[in-house]
Parts: structure tokens; sequence; C-alpha cells
């Protein structure tokens, strides 16, 4: 006769918690979800409180994929789990720091995002600018204004460009956000009972800073018709320059919607031109930089004439020639994605269509890498709740598509505002959810690998209660992405800027204090930071030359050095003595420390 202690018989309640347990692990291990489950008693009048808590959930989700929690209701229980629902092969990623910008309290969108030379990065967005601190995103000054447009000279020198009182504003910011010169112009080149509408685009190169402005000019019927505009100011002084009406003949309408500078000596301009009764066409506008003389212009049609330039939709080719981004209608009458190869004499030399097999295309940003490809990020998808972020690539030289990848979360949909490239990857800036138009967006920020396009990272924030998008990002060689968009407020129409700062996946390894890049740290390496600070010498790993980590190279720094050696100083900070990563993030670039071999720093 068995005499062992049977296991006595567990109440219904808890058999249907096991019950429950066991189903769910089975289907998570069977689908490779990690999965926890949390239980919380509830009773009615009077009964004794729940033996087990569930823990608080984060507000901000950072998985490989989304974290959904689901929640059933019986009258004396709650269940509580979180599942994780895998994104690809992507690794969750969590950004340095994460703030939020009141200043402007009626923030709709973001417009830009740039890595300032004086140390800052700088947001701008329909409620003004602000400028931020890179190791901390503590607000270091703002600046009101009205949808200033961001553009950044190859210094890091920054200006800004809005319309002000019915004029042109135009400003140079120095450091602290300070005016260093600023001009107000009326004069757009078109009749003086013109009106200035908005600032299509701002652009600088080294010696002059470019904005494109829409107009409306009065019409005879009473009404106006809008119109277009190029502006050239100084870019040390802020002098006028040149003024130029950009005009299509025919064209009864005219809109811009981007301006780039290169560095080569000319402008390039785009925008959308209507002729009655016909079509809305892309134009794209070649100018010389110094005095205004439009070289040449093109249209790119659609299979029934309607493209859409794609704000922000135009990338300089190596050869002086550019890549033009569009919406396009394709042979059915939905949307593709258009990119269209125009060579420095506005000669054609390929196109790419692409559509997603997932419905219509319609693409939000373009960029070209140094390993001679271009890539381009958008939206693809019918309904939605069923929209994709797409990000592709494509050969520069001949337009053949050598990669192309979709993501959305599980359950939702996704989307993609801006793009930013660095040395390994393609960072895409958008938004995820599925709650409806706008109001249970997260803000979401992925990685592609620019070889092969497969899927590095993802970080998905945080959406109830009104929730929010990133629409700009902006990469720094120091291995720093930074993105940012709006945290919408009771509404779409009230919210705050928001940014996060990321550290790429591929950071360049070095020691600090090894200045002259030997693999040793010794008296030389401190010559070296006195013959960089005295004598312009080049230093291949300026973090290196951090010996203090301030964020900055200056004579400090070789002191520091030399009381370390001659032990009455406390040795550098990490990474030292061996190689590593840059631990507390500033601007200080590291090219390249050829004592440290290995590809990217985790």
């Amino acid at each position: 006769m068995d005499r062992r202690p049977r296991r006595p018989r567990a109440p219904p309640r808890r058999a249907i918690l096991r019950a429950w347990r066991m189903i769910f692990r089975k289907s998570c291990r069977r689908h490779r979800l990690g999965v926890q489950v949390h239980l919380r008693s509830l009773r009615s009048h009077g009964a004794r409180a729940a033996r087990r808590e569930a823990p608080a959930h984060s507000k901000q989700h950072r998985t490989r994929g989304n974290r959904g929690v689901f929640v059933v209701h019986a009258r004396w229980m709650v269940f509580v789990f979180c599942a994780c629902l895998p994104a690809g092969n992507g690794i969750a990623r969590e950004p340095l720091w994460q703030q939020t910008y009141p200043f402007a309290p009626s923030t709709s969108f973001v417009s830009g995002a740039a890595f300032a030379g004086s140390g800052e990065i700088v947001l701008g967005g329909d409620g003004g600018l602000v400028g931020v601190a890179v190791r901390s995103g503590v607000t270091a000054w703002t600046r009101p204004g009205a949808n200033p447009r961001i553009a950044v000279g190859p210094d890091g020198t920054v200006f800004t460009a809005e319309i002000r009182d019915g004029a042109v504003s135009v400003a140079r910011l120095a450091a602290g956000g300070k005016t260093a010169w600023e001009v107000i112009i009326r004069d757009t080149g078109l009749p003086a009972d013109s009106t200035v509408d908005s600032i299509g685009g701002a652009a600088a190169d080294g010696r002059s800073v470019f904005v494109l402005v829409n107009i409306a000019v009065d019409a005879r019927d009473g009404g106006t018709t809008p119109a277009l505009a190029c502006l050239a100011f100084a870019a040390d002084t802020g002098r006028p320059r040149w003024t130029i009406p950009l005009l299509i003949p025919g064209a009864s309408s005219h809109a811009g919607t981007s301006v780039i500078a290169p560095g080569d000596g000319r402008v390039f301009a785009a925008g959308r031109a209507y002729v009655f009764g016909q079509s809305f066409d892309t134009t794209v506008f070649c100018i010389a930089g110094d005095d205004g003389t439009v070289l040449w212009h093109d249209s790119l049609n659609g299979f029934d004439g309607a493209d859409e330039i794609v704000p922000g939709g135009l990338a300089s080719a190596p050869d002086g020639g550019l890549y033009a981004l569009a919406a396009s209608t394709g042979i059915d009458g939905s949307v593709e994605t258009l990119i269209e190869r125009l060579g420095s004499g506005g000669a054609r030399l390929w196109t790419t269509r692409f559509r997603s097999p997932d419905g219509p295309t319609v693409p939000a940003a373009i960029g070209r890498a140094e390993n001679g490809r271009v890539y381009v990020a958008g939206t693809s998808g019918v309904a939605s709740s069923d929209k994709r972020l797409f990000a592709i690539a494509c050969d520069g030289g001949n337009g053949r598509i050598a990669w192309s990848s979709a993501w959305r979360p599980g359950g939702g949909s996704s989307g993609a505002s801006a793009l930013a490239i660095g040395p390994h990857s393609l960072f895409v800036a958008g938004w995820a959810g599925s709650c409806g138009f706008l109001t249970c967006m997260a803000p979401a920020v992925l990685s592609f690998d620019l070889a092969t396009g497969a899927l590095r990272e993802s970080y998905v924030g945080e959406s109830p209660p009104a929730g929010g998008r990133f629409s700009a990002a902006a990469f720094h060689r120091d291995g720093l992405l930074a993105a940012a968009g709006v945290r919408y407020g009771t509404d779409v129409f009230t919210g705050s800027i928001e940014a996060m700062l990321f550290a790429d996946l591929d950071q360049e390894c070095f020691i600090r204090s090894d200045a002259n890049s030997d693999g040793r740290v010794s008296l030389a390496d401190a010559v070296a930071v006195l013959a960089y600070l005295f004598g312009g010498k080049e230093l291949a790993c300026l973090d290196a030359a951090d010996i203090n980590d301030d964020g900055r190279v200056n004579l400090s720094d070789p002191i520091r050095l030399l009381l370390y050696l001659f032990a009455t100083g406390s040795q550098p900070p990490p990474p030292f003595p061996s190689c590593g990563p840059d631990g507390r993030h500033d601007l200080l670039p590291c090219a390249a420390a050829p004592a440290c071999t290995s590809a990217g720093c985790p």
C-alpha cells in the first residue's frame, strides 16, 4: 500500500492559474517569446489582501520588438502579463538620455535637429529653437520663434531662417544661442505687393546661407498666386548677396520644399509647380551660388503627370549632380517611391521606382553614404492599422536596388519620417503604434546594416496617453545619433519637443591619453597634445587627447597627463589603460585609433 502523502488537491482557482501559465509558457517557447505572468488576487467586501503584488511596469517599452500589456478581468482576479514580440533580429536599444522641453507648449512639429560646432544639439520646432547639452540633454538655452528652419555649415555653425512680421529673418547663432548677426529682408525679387508665406528650406556652405521662400503674389482676380524665390546671404556677415525668383514658364503656382548646398559652388532647390489644367510637377533648380544664375531646371513626372517632391528630398551626388526623391503616381494610379539621378548638367542618368508588396509606398527621406549607395526610408501599406516602415538601398551609379527592408511592431503600424547615416548603419526615425491617427503613436528609432539591410537595433518609446513621434534625426561622427520629435499633450495640437540621444553600435575604441595613437601612454603623448594646441598638428583621435574627459582639448589635458606620469596625479578616466568606448559622450571626433583594432565597442 502506497503510504506516501498525496499532494492536496488545488483549489479550482489555482488550477486555472497553473493551466494559464502552462499555456502561455508553452506558446511563448514555441514562438520564442519571453513571458512574465503576475497575479493579483482581488477580494470584495473586506476580504484579505492580495498575496502577490504585480510589479509596476515601465512606461517605456524597449525590447527586441514591442511589449504588449494585456489585462484579463474576472470577478475575483486580474491577470497582467507582458510578452516580448520579436522584430527581426534587432537588438533592444536604450537611449543615453531622454528629455522633454516644454518651453513651447503649442509645439506640434519638429522640423530639424543638428549637432552644433559649439558643442550643443540644436532642435527646431514650430515653437522655436532649443539648445541642449550633449552629455545630459538638459536645456542650455531657448530661442522662441515662428517655425524656424535650421541650416548647418561645414564647421558646425548654425543658421536659422523664419518668417517674422511679414519679412524673412535670417540669423547666425553664436555660443549659448546668442545672435551673431541677424538680417530681416522683405525684397524677394517678386512684385512689391507680394507677401512672404513660409520657409521652404535653408542650407549653408562655407560662404553663404541659402533660404527658399514661399510667397503669395496678388492675382488680378483678387486672390493670390503661390510663387517661389531663393535668397542668399554672406555666412560671415549676413550681407544679402542675391535674390532670384524661381518660376516655371506657364505654371500658375509654385511651392518650395527643399534646398541643399553641397559646397561645390552650386545650390539645388526643389518644389512643385502647377500648370493649370494639366498637372503638378516636381521641379528641380540648379543655381550658381555666387550670383544666383539659374543654370538649369528639370521637371519629374509620374505616369499621369503627378509627382510630389519630398520635403528635404534632395541628396548631392559625387560628380556635382544630385538625387531627387518624390512620391510618384504609378501606372495603376497608386503611390510609388521615385528616385531620379540627375547629372551635373541636368541630364537624367537613371530613374528607379520602388513599390512595397504591402501597398502604396510613400517616401519620407533620402541620403547618400560614403559607400556610394543611396538610402531611402518611408511608409508603405493601405490600411492605417497595417502600415510598415520601409528602407531601401540602391546603387548610386546605376540605381539598382541592393536591398529593401520593412518593419512594424507586432499587431500595430509603423512609419518613417527622417533618416541619418553612420559609418555602418542606416538610422530611421519615425513612429509605431496602433491606437489610431496620431494620438497613440509612439516614437521609434531603428538601425539597419548599410551593407545588408539587416535590422540591427530598435527602440520604441512610450505611447499613452497621447503619444508622440520622431520627425528629425542627426548623426555625429563621434558615434552619436540624436532623434527628436513631439510629445503630444492632451491632443495632437499641443505638445512639447522631445529628444533622445543614442550611441552607435560601431563606436571607435581608443585609450584615453594615447594622443599619438601608438598604443602606449608616455611623455610623447603630452608632447603630441601640445603640438596640436600650439603647432597645428593633426590628431587622429581627439577623444584620446581629452585627458581629463571634460569634452574639450586644451592646456589642462597635457598638464593632467604629466601629473599622472610623474606620480603626482590620479590616472585618467576610462577608457584607460585599455581600449574601450567613450563612456561620457561629447562631440570630439575619433576618426582612428590604430592601437585599438576591434570593430565597434559594446
